[in-house]
């Protein structure tokens, strides 16, 4: 993904059900290029909330102070962890569809840490519910029109070069179809 920096602002309130959390306000900020959506997903991986906060990617505020009250928050994290393993969040960035003009990337949230997360594989799905944080307009290009109008498909590929070598001297492993281009597989594609 390219980009600009992306801050996304959020409440406790909007994560925590501990009172001690619900007055904190968050802000996270990433650059766009960091934002790692899985292969064949529309997802990140789920990181965990404290970790985030522990390598000062997530600051904590009170409003009306400017100070960052991370290690207050750490604090808070170790001892209501003490009694119960499972408290904490989980982070993941999301692509959706804004409207039929756009799409958005949006910062989600699950009030569990991330090693729970992962342990159980409906809740790493991209259609797995979630709390929606914050979103931001992603820059898409879009092709056709009607009912077949969408985001103008992107090849990823780990060597591009490679790849748009072989779609010149091989461009059969492409067809079209009505209103869309296909790709065929073909074996040269396969990755080592």
């Amino acid at each position: 993904m390219q980009g600009p920096v992306i801050t996304a602002d959020f409440q406790g309130t909007d994560i925590f059900a501990l009172e001690l959390l619900l007055n904190y306000q968050f802000k996270i900020d990433i650059d766009a290029h960091n934002v790692d959506i899985r292969t064949n997903c529309l997802t990140s991986k789920w990181q965990d909330f404290e970790d985030l906060l522990a390598r000062g990617l997530i600051s904590a505020y009170l409003p009306g102070q400017n100070d960052d009250k991370a290690s207050d928050i750490r604090r808070i994290f170790d001892n209501v962890r003490a009694a119960d393993k499972e408290f904490g969040a989980s982070l993941r960035w999301a692509v959706q569809a804004k409207d039929k003009d756009g799409l958005q990337l949006v910062l989600q949230c699950l009030p569990k840490p991330a090693n729970a997360l992962k342990r159980d594989s409906r809740l790493s799905t991209d259609d797995c519910p979630a709390i929606n944080l914050e979103s931001t307009t992603a820059k898409t290009t879009f092709n056709g029109g009607g009912s077949c109008k969408g985001p103008k498909p992107v090849l990823f590929a780990r060597d591009p070069d490679q790849v748009q070598k072989l779609l010149h001297s091989h461009p059969e492993v492409l067809y079209p179809g009505k209103n869309q281009v296909y790709f065929q597989h073909h074996k040269t594609f396969t990755s080592k």
